[in-house]
């Protein structure tokens, strides 16, 4: 599925590029709009709609179409939510969801073959192994980005994704995968008991994975990477285009975590699988003073529980999202962000790297390759 707002540029590039990949394919377009759009992104939806509609197509209700792609291998289901606008607080996260639990009611109904579906976004471009058979078991996918070609802010933006990525992976967390909306694929009885994508503003594709990995496992495919185009965007409050415009802003000015940050990080897991409860909450403490989320972790260890699952409690509770929190707190308490050089430099978890921006982006997609695809993150 893809959630669609101001796409009249780039939704029918993407939809050429699924065309040309092999297998029949559904489609689910989410054409959206919030209450205060401006005028030009009305125009442009209204233009994009037209445009899908132009193609042979069958009214299925007051605000959904059945297109037919001209390749006779693509169906669109076009849901348009222009007139009826969603609220301001909502936006990608609530299309997102629309679109996901069309293609599950698809999946339910016996419509679809693969239990699997896609979410994905109208700046993405892909490779014939996109769609390539995945194992039949219930667990997510997350598939290998690059953003290409692509201007200098938005390299660097994306090289501090990849910094955080292996950050996380060098301090041993369960769950170094990277969080973008555009390549995410699910089991359909993973999304559903997940409730789906939050109807957030932004950072919606992170949440979904915070809840996903607690379900099962996610596995990084090994594939060749979804293609993400550069194009400015100011749609949602914080993410890529926010980070591009900024960092453009800021004449590539842009910082990175300090390496120390992850170093700490790896002895704060450690302490997690070895400490027992009577001594873990003094020496989390120590590693992280006043760190709200210890709150957290000391209510659920006064839980009982039976068994090895001990420590999965204790990763679920301090999961993706706290695991984010904390970094900030160690940012903001004791290691201050870097410039991205020095932190590049510095960081024992970035092989060195000469050369320009392009090949710095090409070494780090590579690296993080060889250290995070083709491998399984499950909570134990």
């Amino acid at each position: 599925m893809i959630p669609a707002c101001d796409e009249l540029e780039q939704l029918p590039l993407a939809i050429k590029s699924l065309s040309k990949l092999p297998f029949r394919k559904v489609l689910v377009v989410v054409l959206n709009q919030t209450a205060n759009a401006s005028t030009t992104v009305d125009i442009n939806n209204k233009s994009l709609r037209k445009l899908l509609l132009n193609w042979p197509n069958k009214q299925l209700s007051s605000n959904t179409h059945q297109i037919q792609h001209p390749t006779n291998n693509l169906d669109i289901v076009l849901i348009s939510h222009i007139e009826d606008h969603l609220h301001p607080k909502e936006g990608v996260g609530l299309a997102r969801d629309i679109g996901m639990k069309t293609l599950c009611s698809f999946v339910n109904q016996g419509a679809l073959i693969s239990p699997f579906i896609y979410s994905t976004d109208a700046d993405a471009r892909f490779e014939q192994d996109y769609l390539a058979p995945l194992p039949q078991k219930k667990q997510t996918y997350i598939h290998s980005y690059l953003h290409t070609p692509a201007q200098a802010p938005l390299i660097i933006y994306e090289i501090g994704l990849r910094y955080y990525s292996l950050g996380l992976k060098s301090a041993n967390a369960p769950c170094p995968f990277p969080t973008i909306g555009s390549t995410i694929t699910t089991h359909v009885k993973l999304y559903e008991k997940s409730f789906g994508f939050p109807n957030r503003q932004a950072g919606e594709d992170f949440y979904l994975l915070n809840k996903l990995s607690k379900l099962g496992p996610v596995h990084y495919l090994r594939r060749n990477p979804v293609k993400l185009v550069d194009r400015p965007s100011d749609r949602v409050p914080f993410g890529t285009g926010k980070g591009r415009a900024e960092i453009e802003a800021a004449q590539l000015k842009y910082k990175l975590y300090h390496p120390e940050v992850f170093k700490r990080l790896k002895i704060w897991f450690q302490a997690l699988h070895e400490v027992p409860d009577s001594e873990l909450i003094e020496e989390l403490d120590a590693i992280a003073p006043d760190f709200p989320g210890t709150e957290k972790l000391k209510k659920a260890i006064k839980q009982p529980v039976q068994g090895p699952r001990w420590l999965r409690r204790r990763l679920e509770c301090f999961d993706l999202f706290w695991t984010m929190k904390w970094i900030h707190h160690m940012r903001d308490t004791q290691f201050p962000s870097l410039p991205y050089q020095e932190a590049l430099r510095s960081a024992s978890f970035i092989p060195e790297m000469d050369g320009d921006l392009q090949t710095q982006q090409q070494i780090l997609f590579l690296h993080e390759r060889s250290m995070l695809t083709d491998q399984n993150y499950v909570l134990p």
